[in-house]
């Protein structure tokens, strides 16, 4: 076996630093050496976040506002190539799915109790603090149905690489902000994206690709349609 990468190694080594010699894989080559003492370390301080396949991975010298941002833009703006160029290990991918979700259904909730204060105002606090905890679980069932749906497909197991694309994909979890129809819309546009994601990163058939990524709208779909029939029963 030939060199691997000192920080992930399980990765073969596929580039050296040019200034330290550290051997890199491809995750990191993408994003520069990641010794501390390195002129090379990350090649996008004080430069364009673009110029990093997932500026998200790079949070920590882009600052969290700007990794958030320009990660959102990219994987809406371009996503047949975002997914495709996706490093072979994330770093994190459902946290970043769990802040654009948490920023966009809480932006939600605060507009509800600016309207509505006699509903929202009991309430609004301790949700917004649970919203984090929830909106990351949400993203876990949302993989994992994901991971067995094309478990059953496809035989393949691709945990990490599915989680991946939930959490970029949960881009769109943006929607929720929007009044109205936000909350309906965002389901079934972030399956479609979770869709090309396993179609550009896994190189699925489009038919797998589609039923995996709309499956857990479609679940979601069910229990809200045997929730309101239960409730249509217990209250006639």
């Amino acid at each position: 076996m030939g060199p691997v990468c000192p920080r992930h190694p399980q990765a073969a080594a596929t580039a050296t630093c040019e200034r330290c010699g550290d051997h890199l894989c491809a995750s990191c080559a993408a994003f520069g050496c990641d010794q501390d003492r390195c002129p090379q370390r990350v090649p996008v301080v004080g430069g364009d976040p673009w110029s990093v396949t997932v500026p998200w991975d790079a949070r920590r010298d882009l600052g969290w506002v700007a990794a958030v941002a320009h990660t959102w833009r990219r994987s809406l703006l371009d996503p047949w190539r975002f997914f495709a160029d996706l490093p072979e290990l994330g770093r994190q991918p459902l946290t970043y799915g769990t802040v654009v979700g948490t920023l966009g259904l809480g932006l939600s909730l605060i507009g509800l109790a600016a309207t509505r204060p006699e509903l929202a105002r009991p309430w609004l606090l301790l949700v917004l603090v649970a919203l984090p905890a929830v909106m990351h679980l949400r993203l876990v069932l949302i993989a994992g149905i994901g991971w067995f749906t094309l478990l059953i497909l496809t035989g393949r197991r691709e945990w990490e690489r599915i989680v991946q694309i939930t959490g970029y994909a949960a881009s769109v979890d943006a929607l929720f902000a929007v009044p109205g129809f936000g909350l309906a819309l965002a389901g079934p546009v972030a399956g479609g994206l979770r869709a090309l994601g396993l179609l550009r990163r896994l190189g699925v058939s489009p038919v797998a690709a589609l039923v995996a990524g709309l499956a857990p709208a479609f679940a979601a779909g069910l229990v809200l349609l045997g929730t309101m029939a239960a409730w249509l029963w217990v209250t006639r």
